[in-house]
């Protein structure tokens, strides 16, 4: 199995983090902003009901948007789709990756390099 990217790290901490950038982007009211700071224990993962709460209200605030790209444009349903790009077959996954790791500058790292040998 080959995994890329990067990993899930603190789920607790990354909901924090979401809240602070829905509230810092002006997506959050102050007043929801301090009932999760109040009522929500994220380190240790203690979510009271009320901290449920305001988390359901900050996402209700936030509205319909795309939470990863918040000042693009809403996408219009009703438009056509688009055409395919490409029906070229993609090369496999494995050469992709190995061409990458073959790159001076990615075998500087020892993992990296490990992980070239195992591809090969």
């Amino acid at each position: 199995m080959m995994q890329i990217g990067n990993g899930w790290i603190d789920d607790n901490m990354c909901g924090k983090g979401m809240y602070e950038y829905f509230w810092t982007h002006a997506m959050n009211s102050d007043e929801t902003h301090e009932g999760i700071e109040r009522h929500c224990d994220f380190e240790s993962g203690n979510l009271t009901s009320e901290c449920n709460k305001y988390q359901r209200r900050g996402d209700d605030e936030i509205g319909v948007i795309d939470i990863y790209d918040i000042y693009a444009p809403l996408c219009d349903l009703a438009a056509q789709t688009p055409p395919s790009v490409s029906s070229m077959p993609l090369p496999p996954l494995s050469i992709v990756l190995i061409n990458i790791f073959n790159y001076s500058q990615i075998q500087i790292y020892p993992h990296n390099y490990f992980i070239t040998f195992l591809l090969i």
